[in-house]
Formats: structure tokens, sequence, C-alpha cells
């Protein structure tokens, strides 16, 4: 049964021994070290999450631009993964992200902002 508790800045990871989760752990936590007077994984805490909100959407933003591929749009299972936290129903949607907006509906933007400014709204 896996088990993570926070101490101080630290977290601890108490899992049974699995050379696949060990593997993906040691891939995605920097600074985690194997405890064996407590018997489990522990790491900083700011090693687990990202330092900061910008670096978060830095890496999202590079992460979605890596899945345009001409006119489409191919997520990442990391965006999946994303978007799943958010939203449960981010399927209906998603698929939409990276396509273009045609001209046309720019132009037509453009002239309702400019009729709404003669209308003084």
């Amino acid at each position: 049964m896996l088990q993570i508790k926070t101490n101080n800045n630290t977290i601890e990871i108490y899992t049974p021994f699995n050379r696949d989760f060990t593997d993906e752990l040691k891939n995605a936590i920097s600074g985690r070290k194997w405890d064996s007077s407590k018997k489990c994984w522990t790491a900083p805490l700011s090693s687990v999450y990202a330092d900061t909100e910008d670096e978060l959407w830095d890496n999202l933003d590079d992460e979605v631009s890596s899945c345009i591929y001409a006119e489409n749009f191919i997520p990442t299972e990391e965006i999946k993964n994303f978007c799943e936290e958010f939203d449960s129903d981010y399927l209906e949607w998603l698929y939409d992200c990276g396509k273009r907006i045609h001209p046309r509906v720019y132009l037509w933007a453009d002239g309702f902002y400019r009729a709404c400014n003669q209308l003084g709204f």
C-alpha cells in the first residue's frame, strides 16, 4: 500500500518494493533518497511541485507546442493527465486546442467591435 507523508520540508513515500515504481520515482523526483532507518523514500517537498506557477505554465506551454502537427493537435499523456485534474470532461474540448481560427472570425470580431464603438457601447 502506498502511503505519502509530509514532514517539515520533506516528503516521505512508503511503499512495498516494486521495481517499476522505483524506476519511475527515480526519474520523476530529483533529490530523492532511500532512508533505511524509516524504510521509505524521502525528497525535498520543493522537488515534487513546480517551483513557481510561471514555471508550471512554461512547461505546459512547451509541452502543448510540441503536440501541434500541422493542423492537428495530438496531446501527450502528460497533457491528458494535467487536464483531467481540472476537468473530468476534458476529452470533449481537448482536441479543439491548437486549431487555427479562420481569418474571417477576426474580421467579424473587429467589425463588431467598431460597430459597438460607433453605437456608444
